[in-house]
């Protein structure tokens, strides 16, 4: 799995550019980073936009905050929503990601 992230501000031109223009733009940089990426099948991705990417957070929050492990069997959660009380970040998504993947990995026994 790759994560790639590039905030824009709406009136940035890839903000509207199609999701093939933005991954042709995007993946020299990545199979520099990754060579491995070069031979790798792509089975899926998935590009989202957000304007407001900065989760909104209420009094108390740390009652309400999403646990990795949903309840449903095989369905974890690893959002943004999750780092708090850390503001978003790379790092902190790496973080939570890393936690759900141990979770994964201890369920599976």
């Amino acid at each position: 799995m790759v994560y790639l992230s590039d905030y824009v501000l709406p009136d940035d031109p890839k903000w509207s550019m199609p999701d093939r223009d933005l991954w042709e733009i995007y993946l020299p940089a990545a199979k520099r980073l990754a060579p491995e990426l070069e031979k790798a099948r792509v089975l899926e991705r998935h590009l989202f936009r957000a304007e407001y990417a900065q989760p909104i957070v209420g009094t108390h929050y740390s009652r309400v905050l999403p646990p990795v492990r949903t309840g449903v069997p095989g369905l974890y959660s690893a959002a943004m929503a999750q780092v708090y009380p850390e503001d978003r970040g790379q790092n902190y998504a790496v973080k939570i990601a890393r936690e759900a993947a141990a979770a994964l990995l201890e369920d599976l026994g």
